[in-house]
């Protein structure tokens, strides 16, 4: 791809261009993998299962801790698991209840438990 000026960018000159939200860095390469596997999920997660996989374990072995760079890596890291999860694994196939564990700035813990339909809303 091309800058504004029409010079190609490199790898390098990548990291100086942000996303629309103002990321950079982390923040950035996290955001654009999980927009493209929420893509890859909707449209033809078979034909992009291997993408997909890839971009799964990228996001989780950059995240620092219990997150990622910001708030909009996070909302978008956690979409694209959730995505992935709810197409490997259909809500109809599901045994037994599982949890979430949200953990806020403060470091307080909300767990709530899911129910075997995921169609229903869970409220922290």
């Amino acid at each position: 791809s091309k800058n504004e000026n029409g010079n190609v960018l490199t790898t390098e000159s990548r990291n100086d261009v942000e996303t629309i939200v103002r990321s950079y860095g982390v923040g950035k390469d996290v955001q654009t993998t999980a927009l493209a596997i929420l893509v890859w999920v909707e449209t033809d997660y078979q034909k992009f299962e291997k993408n997909v996989l890839n971009g799964i374990n990228f996001i989780l072995s950059i995240q620092c801790g219990r997150s990622w760079d910001c708030s909009q890596s996070n909302t978008l890291a956690l979409m694209a698991i959730v995505a992935y999860e709810k197409k490997k694994a259909p809500p109809q196939n599901l045994q037994q209840e599982g949890s979430i564990c949200l953990v806020t700035p403060d470091n307080t813990e909300h767990k709530k438990i899911l129910p075997k339909n995921l169609s229903e809303q869970c409220k922290f």
